[in-house]
């Protein structure tokens, strides 16, 4: 029972607590280590893949005929960010070993899909309007997450994908709050068509993704915990560990 790391891994993430949160209870700060590992990895490998596929000469298309005229609605996309509430939500609820583990390996299998997709089959927003920084608050932020991420690395939808993976854990352990985050996913689902960051085939492909993954890893993994999995560790027994 238990997070399933080696000896090893327990000893890193043993000094890195006591280096970086001495003060913080064990498993908040195993969580707060995953949590920044996980979004470091997918956000450097992310922003180098949407750089170097944005200057690439091959572009596969996924727009249906119709998505050339639905509407910009520069009005939503402070959604754009809601990815990491969910995401900081999720990692606050989680509340066992097991389930960070499982968790982790979750998110890391599907960033890696995201991650071989946007190499091997880059596909190109064309439909984004040319935004000019004007004044207007919306309009602005706009033109910068267009400066900041290129209209590439699309299919399937990261942002769509990470939203419900997280809603799905978090919904695991508080299932009134969980509710509320998948409706929250569906509203980034729906927003980031709107502001012309995804055509609607990413986003189906980012549901089903982060559905098919989070159905594969629970099933995986309830097959190695009997009952509910063990709340985290305290530091004592982590030490213990060591010791044994």
């Amino acid at each position: 029972m238990g997070f399933s790391l080696n000896h090893e891994t327990r000893e890193v993430f043993v000094r890195l607590k006591a280096l970086f949160f001495p003060e913080v209870p064990y498993g908040v700060a195993r969580k707060c280590l995953a949590l920044s590992a996980v979004v470091a990895f997918y956000t450097v490998a992310y922003m180098y893949l949407n750089e170097a596929t944005f200057h690439g000469e091959k572009f596969y298309t996924v727009a249906l005929p119709f998505e050339k005229d639905i509407p910009f609605v520069q009005e939503l996309v402070p959604s754009y960010i809601f990815v990491y509430f969910l995401v900081i939500t999720m990692f606050l609820a989680l509340d066992s070993d097991a389930l960070l583990s499982e968790a982790v390996k979750t998110f890391l299998v599907c960033m890696g899909i995201h991650l071989a997709f946007f190499y091997f089959m880059p596909v190109m927003m064309t439909e984004r309007p040319h935004l000019v920084p004007n004044g207007n608050l919306w309009h602005d932020y706009a033109a910068f997450w267009y400066w900041v991420d290129k209209p590439t690395a699309l299919f399937p939808s990261g942002h769509v994908s990470m939203s419900f993976l997280s809603a799905y854990y978090t919904r695991r352990i508080h299932p009134r709050l969980g509710n509320f985050c998948l409706v929250c996913a569906a509203y980034v689902g729906v927003s980031v068509v709107l502001i012309k960051q995804h055509y609607i085939a990413d986003v189906v492909a980012g549901y089903l993704l982060a559905t098919v993954s989070y159905l594969v890893f629970k099933r995986l993994d309830a097959k190695k915990e009997v009952g509910r999995p063990v709340r985290f560790e305290t530091e004592e027994i982590a030490e213990g560990r060591k010791a044994a």
